[in-house]
């Protein structure tokens, strides 16, 4: 699977919401819960459709589909 990409649809989140989770991933660590892995802030997003590893062509495709999409449908 030489070449493949990563891909996922996510959306980002305003820097306000995460500097607000980086303080309750601060209090989660200082809590110690085991198992938990938290992701930095600056990482975060909201995933809405994980496409797994596609091709270069593929990827395209995703990004071509999901830009033409975003100009018919209405923001959310």
């Amino acid at each position: 699977m030489t070449g493949d990409i990563r891909a996922f649809l996510a959306i980002q989140l305003h820097d306000e919401v995460k500097a607000e989770l980086g303080l309750l991933i601060d209090q989660v660590n200082q809590a110690r819960v085991g198992g938990l892995k938290p992701v930095r802030p600056e990482n975060m997003h909201i995933t809405l459709k994980f496409f797994g590893n596609v091709s270069p062509a593929q990827a395209d495709s995703i990004a071509e589909t999901i830009t033409h999409t975003a100009q018919v449908i209405r923001p959310f």
